[in-house]
């Protein structure tokens, strides 16, 4: 039996060949929205709303908010501001799509369609196989000097806080607990300390 043909992955596939659900990836990686997840959300049900042909979605403000869970219109307003500021989509009056587009639309003629910008996408996903520029070894001395001194500038109080992930006995530990024990017990200990000095000088006078 042959071995199935591995599925090629995003960045791997022409203009061409891009779907909507890789739009979708395009978004999850670009910089201009990766780190909202408003704007990931609303991205979602734009995609799902998408035809596969055309690559034009029509959902309704309303729709739109369900799926992101906000109940307030103009955080997806401001979302979709967003992804058309960035280049990943186009928005306009479904009246003014192209014959194509708008027969495939299925609501009145008179809301907002959003366009998915595919070329949007394959520039981004084309970005996203080169490897990120190391960081200049000034920022990197900027950030050891600065760690350094943050760790200087800690009290003596945190600096020598027990570390309770240690194990419960370190060399010379087991001596004393053995004692505590003993004594605990009301035997007397065979082990003598040895006398500090402040107890000699004391007996001396």
């Amino acid at each position: 039996m042959p071995k199935p043909e591995r599925r090629r992955l995003p960045w791997e596939k022409e203009l061409i060949e891009l779907t909507k659900f890789d739009w979708l990836t395009a978004v999850g990686l670009s910089h201009d929205h990766k780190h909202s997840p408003l704007q990931l959300r609303i991205a979602i049900g734009v995609m799902q709303h998408a035809d596969p042909e055309t690559k034009v979605a029509w959902p309704s403000q309303q729709t739109l908010a369900q799926y992101a869970g906000v109940g307030d219109q103009r955080q997806v307003r401001r979302a979709i501001l967003a992804m058309c500021d960035s280049g990943a989509i186009s928005r306009g009056r479904i009246s003014q799509l192209d014959e194509e587009s708008r027969e495939k639309v299925t609501r009145h003629k008179r809301g907002v369609a959003y366009r998915l910008n595919m070329y949007w996408a394959f520039e981004v996903l084309e970005a996203s196989t080169k490897p990120l520029p190391a960081e200049p070894m000034q920022l990197k001395k900027a950030h050891i000097d600065r760690t350094t001194a943050v760790l200087s500038d800690r009290t003596t109080a945190v600096r020598h806080t027990q570390d309770y992930g240690s194990p419960p006995y370190k060399e010379g530990t087991l001596e004393i607990s053995e004692k505590k024990a003993g004594n605990e017990e009301g035997s007397a200990s065979t082990r003598e300390t040895p006398a500090s000095a402040y107890s000699v000088a004391s007996r001396g006078g």
